[in-house]
């Protein structure tokens, strides 16, 4: 968030998603919670973190690797920072999604706890969530995944 721990980040309109001590570091929601859209630069960063929620709504990927150059990664980034429109709709989607990583909120407790609970009880399922980013779980409509 703006507290004192990176205040340069609240400032920021974009973040480098780093690598900490594991490949999917609490950074990225430090990130996200500070409405500072995130940039992956592997791909492991994306399979690393929740698969339930649409990750291009919120952020950026650029690939780098052993083929990536100085100049690919500077007009990759220059792409981005010339479109303006998407990165205000991507802030806008942070800002209106932020409780999905805020765990000071049981929201993230209870998106885990909905997401189990629709895999074990498929008849459980909802086709709306207040939160755009949300990818929920198609709704089953086989009546015998249902208790009798």
């Amino acid at each position: 968030g703006k507290g004192a721990q990176c205040p340069s980040l609240a400032n920021s309109r974009l973040g480098f998603h780093s690598r900490g001590d594991t490949i999917s570091a609490n950074r990225l929601f430090d990130t996200l919670l500070s409405g500072t859209i995130p940039i992956f630069t592997d791909e492991l960063q994306l399979r690393s973190h929740q698969n339930f929620i649409r990750w291009d709504m919120l952020s950026y990927f650029i690939q780098m690797g052993t083929n990536a150059t100085q100049d690919y990664f500077l007009e990759a980034l220059d792409t981005v920072l010339k479109n303006s429109t998407d990165m205000n709709e991507k802030t806008k989607n942070i800002m209106k999604n932020r409780d999905l990583f805020d765990w000071d909120t049981l929201v993230p407790f209870d998106v885990y706890m909905y997401m189990l609970q629709s895999h074990l009880w498929p008849y459980t399922r909802i086709s709306t969530s207040k939160y755009s980013a949300l990818i929920l779980p198609p709704i089953t409509t086989n009546s015998s995944t249902r208790p009798t």
